[in-house]
């Protein structure tokens, strides 16, 4: 995985929880690597991050290649899990996810 922030890394493991807990409820893999927009992913998986870093770290994940964004307003309005991050994840994950913290010093 590419070298990213903090927050980036962040937003990024709670977006691919997210699609594996969607994934486990039946929903098919096109659905669940749907997201909404920055504000939506703030308010529902980034609570304690600020409106603002989200949408940075979203742009950030989109530079390297790890989401497609729509944008509208200068803001993410959508985001989509690309293939090559739900790949690299399932390489990174043998029994069971890797804790927070194992994913954050594995890739800064």
């Amino acid at each position: 995985m590419k070298r990213m922030s903090k927050e980036a890394a962040t937003v990024l493991y709670a977006l691919y929880s997210q699609y594996l807990s969607r994934r486990k409820i039946g929903e098919s893999k096109s659905i669940a690597r749907r997201f909404s927009s920055a504000l939506s992913i703030q308010s529902d998986l980034c609570s304690a991050m600020n409106f603002d870093d989200v949408d940075s770290a979203l742009k950030e994940l989109h530079r390297l290649g790890y989401v497609d964004n729509d944008y509208g307003s200068n803001t993410v309005t959508s985001c989509f899990l690309t293939d090559d991050t739900i790949i690299d994840f399932e390489y990174l994950v043998k029994d069971r996810l890797l804790s927070f913290t194992d994913f954050i010093t594995k890739i800064i």
